[in-house]
Formats: structure tokens, sequence, C-alpha cells
């Protein structure tokens, strides 16, 4: 299965990923003994990483095995991850959502008030863990990037969505975009050239549409009711993608990023917790 040879090529990586997380979160918990049962209780339960494993995957296809051991490169993939996850709290409480990842969200537990600032925490620290030591383009586009989140939320809120290009923009600014940036993000981070940002910047972004289309079509959650073939449309997007990055030089990497579009359509083959037992320590 595509996925769990990305999991396993990326077993190191993603070890010292889910180190700085924890470390990250005894920082936001530091002096706050009032608010670890809160914050532990969200990442009880890890989610597949994948906005990390785009951090590595992109600096990988550039840099090699030079990523190996590069610190900076995980509190990347670990500040996205927060990003993410500050992002679902929210989410959670816009779409009165009442269970995540096998278990009631923050806000059925916590309540909203409490939900939302927690979310507003891992979003502050986040920020705080980049801005000293990373590139300002980095924390420009993250900016952006959140901000696109929120207005595409604000998009979905618009009932009925009038045409399928309106659906589009909002998972571009939903979900497409910081995808997008954790490509970016990475090849800024390894000192690329342009060009080389805006071609991962792309891929990040067919394969962040083709994600969300195939999401939304295998839980029959699209907000529209128009004669589009979600499935077919995700293909296309998926297609993309992998032309976006096809003059590559041929890696590991590279072949991660092929396995990660593939996954998208083996998903409704796949146990998710047969995923989750995926052995990251």
């Amino acid at each position: 299965m595509p996925i769990e040879q990305i999991y396993n090529s990326l077993n190191e990586e993603l070890n010292h990923v889910e180190r700085e997380l924890k470390f990250q979160i005894s920082l936001i918990l530091k002096n706050k003994r009032n608010l670890k049962k809160i914050i532990d209780y969200f990442f009880k339960i890890p989610g597949k990483r994948l906005r990390p494993i785009l951090v590595l995957l992109s600096a990988g296809l550039i840099k090699g095995d030079q990523i190996k051991n590069n610190k900076t490169l995980i509190e990347l993939a670990s500040a996205v991850e927060l990003i993410h996850s500050a992002s679902l709290i929210h989410d959670d409480i816009i779409d009165d959502s009442n269970f995540r990842r096998g278990q009631l969200t923050m806000n059925y537990q916590y309540k909203n008030k409490i939900a939302v600032l927690a979310g507003d925490m891992l979003y502050s620290h986040a920020f705080s863990l980049l801005i000293d030591k990373f590139d300002k383009r980095i924390l420009t586009i993250l900016s952006q990037s959140v901000e696109r989140m929120c207005s595409g939320e604000i998009g979905q809120l618009k009932v009925p969505i009038s045409s399928f290009e309106e659906y589009l923009k909002i998972i571009e600014d939903k979900t497409a975009s910081f995808m997008s940036t954790c490509c970016q993000s990475a090849a800024i981070l390894v000192d690329s050239d342009e060009k080389t940002v805006k071609t991962l910047g792309k891929f990040g972004f067919n394969f962040g549409i083709s994600y969300q289309l195939l999401d939304d079509y295998l839980d029959n959650d699209a907000t529209f009711n128009f004669n589009i073939n979600l499935f077919e449309k995700a293909k296309e997007y998926g297609k993309r993608a992998q032309v976006t990055i096809a003059s590559f030089e041929n890696s590991k990497y590279k072949n991660s990023l092929y396995n990660l579009i593939t996954y998208l359509f083996e998903k409704d083959k796949i146990n998710n917790s047969k995923l989750m037992n995926v052995s990251v320590k």
C-alpha cells in the first residue's frame, strides 16, 4: 500500500516530528496546568501527518537525503501540523461537528469557548516557533494561507453554492492553498530558486484540490447539486500534480510524492484503523 511505504521511508523524520510536536506542546502548556487535559485530549489520537509529509518530501525532492537530521525542517513540519490542528478545531466549531478521529470533538467535550481559545493558542504558538529563525517569505505565505483558509470557511457558510467554480474556490482556499504553502515553505527552507518554489507550490495546490474533491466524493459531502463527476475531477487535478514535478530527477522522494496521489484514489479501500497503526514512534 503506497501510503505505508511513504510512512516507512520517512519513519526517522516523522519520529523526529512527533518528538518535536510533543516538545512544542509542552512549551504551550508550561505553567498552564489547567490546560493540559484539554490540549492533550485533542492530540491523543494523531492524524495522518499529511502536511508534515508534504514538507519533508518537498525538501527531499530538492536536497535528497541531505534533509536527514535537519532540525529546522523538523520544526517547520511541526509548525504546519500545529496550524492544521488549530484549523481543525475551529472547523469543528463552525460545522458543529461532534466526532473527529473516533472521539468527541473538543467543542463537544469542552464547549465552544474553550475550543476557540485552544485553537487560537495553537495558531499563536506555531507562528512564535517560526518567527525568529525562518525566512520572512515562509512567514508571509503561511500567514496568507491562514487568511485564505478563513476566507474559504466564510465562503462555505454561504448557501446555496451557486456554481462548481464557487465550490472550487472554497476548496482552493480551505485546503489547497495550505498544502501548496507546505511545499513552497520546504522549498524556500532548502534554498531553492524561485522557479522551484513556484513549481512545488503548484504541485501542492493541485494535490490539495484533488485531495479535497475526492474526500467530498467519498463522504458525499459536496455542498452543491450540479452535474459534476467529482471523482473524475479529482483524477484530473491529481494528474496535473504529477505532471508538475515530472521534470525533477527520479528519487525515492519523487516516487513518494507520486504515491501520495495514488493513495488518494485508494482511500475508499483503506481501513483507517490500519493506517493509524503504521509505525511512527
